[in-house]
């Protein structure tokens, strides 16, 4: 017979985990820290989502309702963000309107 640390031997072992199913108890065995730590409904239902492909919690949407945050609103006629700077290059005068004053004085001269 195989002896282990601290559980018992190895029929004792199967003897526990028996009794464990039987009482509806999950026992699982910690290697890092070297416990046996007994899983709760709500670990085991966890467990049971992700083997079945769903989300673990089960209260997690996967697909909530559509909120459409647009609210038909035209900015430039209501007035949203009219508090602007207006633009530079709308102070200064176009290549084209500096053309004519070159022409202009060109023709004056």
């Amino acid at each position: 017979v195989i002896a282990s640390c601290d559980g018992g031997d190895l029929i004792d072992q199967a003897i526990a985990r028996s009794d464990d199913k039987a009482q509806g108890k999950f026992t699982v065995h910690d290697a890092l820290n070297d416990k046996d730590i007994t899983l709760t409904e709500r670990q085991i239902e966890l467990i049971r989502r992700v083997q079945g492909g769903a989300y673990a919690h089960p209260e997690f949407d996967a697909h909530p309702d559509y909120i459409d945050y647009f609210s038909g609103v035209n900015k430039e006629i209501s007035g949203i963000n009219d508090n602007r700077y207006e633009p530079k290059h709308r102070f200064q005068p176009s290549k084209w309107d500096k053309l004519q004053v070159r022409r202009l004085l060109d023709k004056l001269e």
